[in-house]
């Protein structure tokens, strides 16, 4: 009876595992993979995008929402970067973003619970099954761009810092980046979350290299990194990111397309970044603070009105007087 249980544990477990398998190769099936090898190398001393030059504009773009809801736009900042020059991404809106962003089932508050449970279909729900409901403020890279026909199975390196007044502007304090799939940027496979840190890891002074692998088999036609402002009247630089390398699912690496400076000397530490005090900002905050400089100009007034009355009081005052010496 044991060995019997045992070998019908034994078939089961196979039948999950060829399940498994054949629906990984029918997903792969679904999405053929293919390289161009034209844009290929072995080598990966070079990154695939290195910002040195204004070209990388022709393979970063900013999502149609990005720039409509989070007035996010992209430059070049010289003299404070891992390399010669780097991506500057700045944000510039005029009212807080309400909506909810795709990465917003993976933000936890101190207690581990999840802050917009909402964005789940319960508790275990996998990330993508609802996240193209919602907004994708952010850049993408398009596969194609680069000889791919899916991110499928790369993965993606880049450095990145934190504009030091940016903080408590981003919804989880966060960047987020993942593969995604079509025009609804659907987020397929998992999020890597990268939040703002002028302590222990610095990732403000510093910048930091971190790694994204996307999943085989999802269609990821896009690589994103969003960008969730949350903020009405935010006007500045949010996040720095520099040297982006993709390396194939076949190991191999994208060849650099924006002319990179191999001249240029690696200055990892921004001596000239200085940390300022957190300053908490949020939707009531800006408002209060509105209000503040409204009451603020509304003392000046009385205190300028007052000061006037008194002026004229003592002058009245010495007129009295002066007028009174004359029938004594």
């Amino acid at each position: 009876m044991n060995i019997f249980k045992k070998l019908t544990s034994f078939a089961a477990a196979m039948a999950l595992i060829l399940s498994v398998s054949g629906a990984a190769f029918a997903d792969e099936e679904e999405y053929p993979y293919t390289e161009d090898s034209a844009f290929l190398t072995e080598d990966g001393s070079a990154p695939t995008l290195s910002f040195d030059t204004d070209v990388w504009m022709d393979y970063v773009k900013v999502t149609p929402l990005g720039k409509e809801l989070g007035g996010i736009s992209l430059g070049n900042e010289k003299n404070n970067a891992y390399q010669a020059s780097t991506m500057k991404v700045s944000v510039k809106t005029t009212k807080a973003v309400t909506e909810l962003q795709q990465f917003a089932w993976d933000i936890k508050d101190a207690n581990g619970n999840y802050m917009y449970p909402e964005a789940r279909d319960d508790e275990t729900a996998d990330a993508s099954e609802r996240a193209n409901e919602y907004a994708t403020l952010g850049i993408e890279l398009n596969a194609s761009d680069f000889g791919l026909s899916y991110f499928d199975g790369a993965t993606i390196y880049f450095y990145y810092r934190f504009n030091p007044n940016s903080y408590d502007i981003l919804m989880g304090d966060s960047i987020f980046a993942y593969g995604a799939q079509g025009d609804d940027y659907l987020a397929v496979g998992t999020a890597k979350r990268l939040k703002f840190n002028d302590s222990d890891e610095n990732n403000v002074t510093t910048y930091r290299s971190t790694s994204v692998p996307v999943k085989r088999g999802v269609g990821a036609d896009k690589f994103v990194i969003t960008v969730p402002v949350q903020l009405a009247n935010m006007d500045m630089p949010v996040v720095y990111i520099d040297n982006i390398t993709i390396q194939t699912q076949s190991g191999l690496f994208v060849k650099n397309v924006d002319n990179y400076n191999v001249s240029a000397v690696p200055q990892e530490v921004q001596n000239d970044v200085q940390v300022v005090p957190h300053e908490k900002r949020t939707a009531d905050a800006v408002q209060g603070k509105e209000n503040k400089d409204s009451k603020a100009k509304n003392i000046i007034a009385y205190i300028g009105i007052g000061a006037i009355a008194v002026v004229i009081l003592v002058v009245v005052v010495i007129v009295i007087k002066k007028k009174s010496k004359k029938f004594y």
